[in-house]
């Protein structure tokens, strides 16, 4: 059933969505599926607690499944609601690919806390624990008193929009720079819609395992939360220009291909014309002459994913490439020795120019 209806939303939205459409969104998907759950449950878990306890106990009017199951219709809701806002602030404020970086190393920070709080408690990294205002808390206390209130859940639901786990906030940040509405609505969709099984699943089986066995589990999560810190970094690294010098398999899933040479033109100028696909470039690696002005020609056949939104960091060129033809990015003349990194809208996939 998610896949129907993800692939229904990114059938909707696929020609919209920049960086994204249907590759993108199947992106969000996988990361929803696999590891969001388990990023969403570590930090939103501690809501849906507080209205399993009378479900258990029989002190409520919804069993342990139909509580868990209102939490996340309401999740699912709010967070769409929230990607429809985010597209929209993002179709008015248009983020730089540093900016876009400088978010990605913000919440890789975040993510390695709270994922080191998660594996060691200290008092000193409570911090990391994101809670609603005090207001918010009072209210979510008042309301959890009524355990026949069968609203309770879909109330806690929603507020999980107020703190959000560091895999969420990336996505937050992607319904950000898709710069329309509904893409960010189906961005935030296909997430949340994405991490409901495993939440699902997760919040049932705490409902019967022991304290200890909790404590064990809750470690195992926040190792998990610690990698996935490292390759937020290292994304973020990759878009300021500045990547790490170990790079997790995942931010780049293409192997390096054998190094192109720039040819010159009758005009005097370099090309290295490059096939862009949706897992990557090629080839990925290209040669030009120092001191002399080269062109990347970009070439697109009903491309839509990130890797349509090309960005040169350290040049800062940003391109949105068409969806099929071609399109030329120009490059200043280089200094010998100097070499650039092309990279993708989500910093996943890379590319490198270099120039003797």
């Amino acid at each position: 059933m998610l896949l129907i209806v993800a692939s229904a939303a990114a059938a909707v939205v696929g020609g919209t969505v920049t960086p994204g459409g249907v590759s993108t969104l199947w992106t969000v998907f996988i990361t929803g599926i696999t590891t969001g759950g388990l990023s969403c449950m570590a930090v939103q878990g501690g809501l849906l607690a507080g209205c399993l306890k009378p479900a258990e106990s029989g002190g409520s009017s919804l069993g342990p499944k139909s509580t868990i199951s209102s939490f996340l219709v309401a999740k699912i809701a709010a967070y769409t609601a929230l990607g429809l806002l985010l597209g929209l602030f993002g179709s008015v404020v248009q983020l730089s690919v540093t900016t876009r970086g400088a978010m990605q190393l913000a919440i890789g920070v975040f993510m390695l806390l709270t994922g080191w709080n998660m594996v060691r408690p200290h008092p000193w990294l409570r911090f990391v624990a994101l809670e609603p205002p005090p207001a918010v808390r009072r209210l979510i206390r008042r309301v959890s008193k009524s355990h026949e209130n069968a609203a309770t859940p879909l109330f806690l639901g929603a507020l999980t929009v107020l703190i959000p786990c560091g895999i969420t906030q990336a996505m937050m940040a992607l319904a950000i720079t898709t710069g329309n509405p509904l893409a960010g609505a189906a961005v935030m969709l296909v997430f949340t819609l994405a991490t409901s099984p495993m939440f699902f699943t997760l919040s049932y089986a705490a409902t019967s395992i022991g304290r200890f066995a909790e404590q064990q589990f809750n470690k195992v999560v926040g190792i998990l939360i610690l990698i996935l810190g490292y390759v937020a970094i290292q994304t973020g690294a990759i878009l300021i220009g500045h990547p790490l010098p170990v790079r997790p398999l995942f931010t780049n899933l293409t192997p390096a291909t054998a190094v192109a040479k720039g040819v010159t033109g009758t005009d005097g100028v370099q090309r290295s014309s490059i096939t862009v696909r949706v897992d990557g470039y090629s080839p990925n690696r290209v040669s030009f002459r120092a001191g002399e002005p080269a062109r990347l020609v970009m070439g697109t056949k009903s491309i839509t994913g990130c890797t349509r939104a090309l960005n040169i960091p350290k040049l800062n060129i940003q391109k949105s490439l068409k969806v099929t033809g071609l399109t030329t990015v120009a490059i200043p003349p280089q200094k010998a020795g100097t070499t650039l990194e092309w990279v993708c809208g989500m910093g996943m996939f890379t590319g490198t120019m270099s120039f003797k």
